[in-house]
């Protein structure tokens, strides 16, 4: 969820609070029990549709998908569709859907990573390690 919407903000203060008040109201409307399919794509959907209103609602322009050549992240996410769907709406097929959905979610981790590391790897750099 925090990866998803630190991809629509670089305002690490701005993302955290999302993130907390879209968390929250997890629980709260108990929309976890409305999903219906894979709870990891839901979770997806409603976090990008979300993230996406509460920055609309501060009128705070978000940004595009890490990857703009083809991005099927923000249409599998805004959008109740299959990968499937996705192919035949792009004209390409169901494998190199995946793979820019691979890509993407990749490009989304080290973006989030790099704009706002853990605190663990921020240790680490400071004494010349790597996490891995």
């Amino acid at each position: 969820m925090y990866g998803i919407i630190c991809a629509h903000t670089t305002n690490k203060c701005l993302a955290e609070e999302i993130f907390l008040k879209l968390f929250i109201r997890l629980k709260q409307e108990e929309v976890l029990l409305k999903f219906e399919g894979l709870l990891c794509v839901s979770v997806l959907r409603y976090t990008y549709i979300n993230a996406r209103q509460e920055l609309k609602i501060r009128e705070i322009k978000y940004t595009l998908s890490p990857i703009e050549a083809k991005p099927i992240l923000p249409i599998f996410c805004s959008q109740s569709i299959t990968i499937k769907q996705i192919a035949c709406k792009l004209k390409i097929s169901k494998k190199e859907v995946k793979q820019y959905l691979h890509k993407e979610l990749l490009a989304l981790r080290s973006k989030t990573q790099d704009t706002y590391p853990l605190p663990q790897q921020e240790a680490y750099k400071e004494h010349g390690l790597t996490s891995q």
